[in-house]
């Protein structure tokens, strides 16, 4: 097995009026960055919002396309200051597109963010490699920015990823053929991936036969 990290490249704001991000370059790390943060900042009201703010980006080819997929983790590493709502409704989550109209249910976090540098793991939900492949460049992760009184919120984040674990299959081509003093006729193939079965039933007339795998006779 291998692992790939997906780094974001860029951001939306649900209002450019309202919503600020401060060197954005540095959330575009995995989550082991800790050296610098981007800051990510709301309104100054407690009577208007909350505003979003989307990170987003992920170049899902950097995966080839011929691997199988054993699984993904979606993860942030970030802190807030002390006037950015907290509760469920508040908490940062998936979104299929750069908009809060898109959200993806059972992906918000179960805790919210606190005031020291954390990694925190989303929920996958019912997501699937494909599902979120196919969302490409928009899958996003959604940053609700709610203040708690007249100060301004922030969200500093560090880095996010989708780590992806993945293997490189083998294939055997299994081959049945007659082998009728020696000549080999009437060959038949399947492919298959390693780990995967495949039932071969043979209709013998009484005709020598031969099965290979790769080539390799597998007969007995």
């Amino acid at each position: 097995m291998a692992t790939i990290r997906l780094i974001p490249s860029t951001y939306t704001r649900s209002s450019t009026n309202r919503v600020t991000v401060t060197d954005a370059s540095n959330m575009y790390n995995n989550t082991d960055h800790t050296s610098n943060y981007a800051s990510i900042r709301g309104r100054n009201s407690s009577s208007s919002g909350p505003y979003y703010a989307f990170i987003h980006g992920f170049n899902f080819d950097s995966v080839p396309s011929d691997v199988i997929v054993n699984s993904f983790t979606i993860k942030i590493r970030c802190y807030k200051n002390s006037y950015l709502a907290t509760g469920s409704s508040y908490r940062l989550r998936l979104a299929s597109t750069p908009s809060n109209n898109s959200a993806i249910s059972n992906t918000v976090l179960s805790s919210d963010i606190g005031t020291t540098s954390t990694v925190y793991t989303f929920p996958n939900g019912s997501l699937t490699w494909d599902t979120i492949k196919n969302y490409g460049s928009d899958f996003s992760v959604e940053i609700p920015l709610m203040s708690t009184s007249n100060q301004y919120p922030y969200l500093y984040v560090y880095g996010v990823e989708i780590e992806v674990d993945y293997s490189i299959p083998v294939y055997h081509n299994i081959t049945a053929s007659s082998n009728v003093s020696g000549i080999i006729i009437n060959p038949t193939s399947e492919t298959v991936v390693e780990s995967n079965d495949l039932t071969l039933t043979i209709t013998s007339d009484g005709t020598p036969f031969i099965i290979t795998d790769n080539g390799n006779n597998v007969t007995s």
